[in-house]
């Protein structure tokens, strides 16, 4: 799966008729890859957790990653949506844009429980993940760190997080043989959040290194599964991602 720099507002959910397909398909009218599947005994007579999963060929190529988490997904029997993980350059806010109407309009096709949304990803996407989730406390529930760390160049952003951003769930999920973090400074980045007023848990798989493997989603999704639902269903008020935005980022899109 080849990955594209930047990013154009191609949400068109068209191809969708009022009774969109189950099972794994492809969302068509996105050019850098998008697909979701809905398990084939869905209903929206009740709500569904919903899994956001950010894909890249770090760890093992994008239809491997893919199908090593659509695996455990079945297993558990929920609903997910895979975006491929545009890396950000800079100003992330053309990006957030484009995930984060991704997500409500997925959320207008199914019935998707809100207060239970999964964001991961993993290696240099799971900072995008974590950021994602501060940043827009609304979208999501919980993010999965896996085979990463929460610290990158989004930091200040995430440093002046609000409440809500910080009080959501957070699992940094890391194989013992992964040569690529640095356990003594995700021991003291971990603790900067921390500090911070973030909440953050950590849990080390033995035998696993940088690749992606079923028991890194395993973990993920049953620690997310295993999570309390809030009482209080987020605010829907500000559906769309641009409100989110500075002045300057609205313009743009508005012009």
């Amino acid at each position: 799966m080849g990955l594209a720099q930047g990013s154009k507002d191609v949400l068109a959910y068209s191809e969708f008729s009022s009774q969109p397909k189950l099972g794994f398909q492809t969302i068509e009218s996105d050019r850098y890859g998008a697909f979701y599947y809905v398990p084939p005994d869905y209903t929206p007579e009740k709500e569904w957790p919903l899994v956001v999963v950010l894909v890249s060929d770090e760890g093992a190529k994008g239809k491997v990653a893919i199908e090593t988490w659509l695996s455990e997904i079945k297993k558990q029997n929920v609903i997910a949506l895979f975006i491929t993980y545009l890396e950000p350059r800079d100003v992330p806010f053309v990006l957030d844009v484009r995930m984060l109407k991704r997500v409500r309009e997925f959320e207008s096709l199914f019935q998707v429980d809100r207060r239970r949304v999964l964001l991961t990803g993993f290696g240099s996407a799971a900072h995008y993940a974590f950021y994602l989730v501060v940043r827009y406390s609304d979208y999501f529930s919980a993010a999965a760190l896996v085979a990463g760390t929460p610290e990158g160049f989004l930091n200040p952003y995430l440093m002046a997080g609000d409440e809500n951003g910080k009080s959501k769930h957070y699992l940094i999920v890391a194989g013992d043989q992964d040569k690529t973090l640095n356990r003594e400074r995700l021991s003291v980045v971990r603790y900067e959040f921390e500090t911070n007023g973030y909440r953050l848990e950590m849990k080390e798989l033995k035998g696993l290194g940088h690749q992606v493997q079923p028991e890194y989603s395993k973990e993920a999704l049953n620690w997310f599964l295993g999570l309390p639902a809030p009482e209080v269903v987020p605010s829907n008020a500000s559906w769309s991602p641009i409100n989110y935005l500075p002045s300057f980022v609205r313009g743009i899109f508005k012009n």
